[in-house]
């Protein structure tokens, strides 16, 4: 096997792996009210603010549930760059994860003292 088919190969199966991932962070996200333990907080917030909350954790999870599915059916043709589809679909799967990495280290940079007063763990 030459080594263009082998990197073709190993970029295959390392976005099988970031499907897998998405699909499990969507999960994750399900029951993240539970994990971070925001129940009590959350109970206290105004009923619109609740119902806001709950819904985007489950369209976000219905997003990255997506995302995982379409980066696992079409991993070979994203792979290779088949189609401008396919390239596409790379570019903006990718930008979505960007941009949500950035703004939230923003943020946790931003609140920083705040998660120290607050006894938060960010590293």
């Amino acid at each position: 096997m030459n080594s263009s088919l082998l990197n073709l190969a190993s970029l295959e199966l390392a976005l099988r792996a970031v499907a897998v991932a998405q699909f499990a962070v969507a999960i994750l996200n399900l029951f993240l009210i539970r994990i971070m333990k925001w129940k009590p907080d959350l109970e206290r917030a105004p009923l619109i603010i609740r119902e806001v909350f709950r819904i985007h954790v489950v369209f976000i999870s219905i997003t990255l549930s997506i995302f995982g599915a379409l980066t696992w059916r079409f991993a070979y043709e994203i792979a290779r760059a088949s189609s401008p589809l396919t390239i596409w679909l790379a570019v903006a799967i990718g930008s979505f994860w960007l941009v949500r990495s950035a703004m939230q280290r923003t943020e946790q940079r931003r609140n920083s003292g705040r998660h120290r007063r607050e006894g938060i763990d960010m590293r």
